[in-house]
């Protein structure tokens, strides 16, 4: 699978090339090819992010004495600290 910065670098060639076409045209389906590209790394961002925190869930049956489990990626804590911050700026 393709890395988002290898994307978004992409995504950034695309600018810079649409910016130096003359063809408006051609200027505006490039725009348009980042744009597209931009909102499925986004849709993907958020599908990974939801897939971590759908792992973190605690079951519902679990007594609040028992903790969630620990066996982690670094990955993953790193986006479930990111949630947590976001969620407290709300």
């Amino acid at each position: 699978m393709l890395s988002a910065r290898y994307i978004l670098d992409h995504i950034d060639a695309l600018v810079r090339l649409s910016q130096a076409v003359q063809d408006q045209t051609a200027s505006a389906k490039l725009r348009e090819m980042a744009d597209e590209l931009r909102m499925m790394v986004s849709v993907a961002d958020v599908t990974d992010l939801v897939a971590t925190l759908r792992k973190n869930v605690v079951p519902e049956s679990a007594t609040a004495k028992q903790k969630p489990p620990t066996a982690m990626s670094a990955k993953s804590r790193r986006k479930t600290k990111m949630v947590r911050q976001a969620v407290r700026s709300i």
